[in-house]
């Protein structure tokens, strides 16, 4: 996963499952087939994940986040 501030690339990490999909917000999402993590933007380290039992299409924020 890479991911670009300004347009450079800004941070490269790994995860250990396939990646579907991502969503920002208050936390980098990144959905697998069967669960969605959470990742903070500064370090890039887990917050939490979510086991999910049909696919994620969206991810929403609240305005405080």
């Amino acid at each position: 996963m890479k991911v670009y501030q300004n347009f450079e690339e800004y941070r490269a990490f790994k995860t250990n499952f396939g990646n579907e999909g991502i969503f920002g917000g208050r936390l980098l999402s990144i959905k697998s087939k069967d669960f969605i993590t959470f990742y903070d933007w500064t370090d890039f380290n887990v917050v939490r994940r979510i086991d999910v039992a049909s696919p994620v299409k969206h991810v929403f924020w609240t305005d405080d986040g």
